[in-house]
This record gives structure tokens, C-alpha cells and sequence, in this order.
């Protein structure tokens, strides 16, 4: 898979691939609406 460039530019080990951000970003969108006081703007 290919890894997040920012994150291998950082020298960060381990670094998560585009699809696991993508991944996390998507549930976190579906949850966003239920957590109280988030800002959805």
C-alpha cells in the first residue's frame, strides 16, 4: 500500500497508508454527528 509522504518525510516510523487515513477519516465523519459539542463546520 502506499504509505502517507508526509509522514515518510518526517521520518516517522510506521508510517499509515493513504487508505488507512482514509479509512479513519470516513468513521470518524459517520460518528462526528453523535459526539456533543463537535464543531461540523
Amino acid at each position: 500500500t502506499t504509505k502517507r509522504k508526509g509522514w515518510i518525510n518526517h521520518g516517522i516510523k510506521n508510517p499509515e497508508s493513504i487508505a488507512d487515513h482514509m479509512y479513519l477519516m470516513a468513521v470518524m465523519a459517520l460518528i462526528a454527528n453523535d459526539i456533543p459539542g463537535v464543531d461540523r463546520e
